[in-house]
């Protein structure tokens, strides 16, 4: 059996910052033979785990959600990283200033 080690495709920034209350994804596309396992962690926790490609979506982002994210791909040949830093900018409600 031919074995590809994995690739990751996307391509990721360094760093994101996200507004509190927008609509959000990450995406870890990958390539190998066999399929990699994708994982995303953030902060070393596992948050996914799927087949060649996993997608975070965050329909209300929350300061909850800033933190470090890390997608690993692996397979038979070997293992590859990508990691993205998240920022939150928190909304401030001044309704009565």
């Amino acid at each position: 059996m031919h074995l590809d080690p994995p690739r990751i495709i996307t391509q990721l920034p360094v760093e994101l910052t996200w507004n509190e209350g927008d609509s959000k994804e990450l995406t870890c596309s990958t390539d190998g033979k066999p399929k990699p396992r994708v994982t995303w962690k953030r902060d070393d926790s596992i948050v996914m785990q799927a087949r060649q490609v996993a997608k975070l979506v965050f329909l209300s982002v929350t300061y909850k959600e800033a933190g470090l994210y890390k997608c690993l791909a692996e397979n038979a040949g070997g293992r590859k990283q990508k990691q993205v830093q998240v920022n939150v900018l928190c909304k401030f409600m001044n309704e009565y200033f």
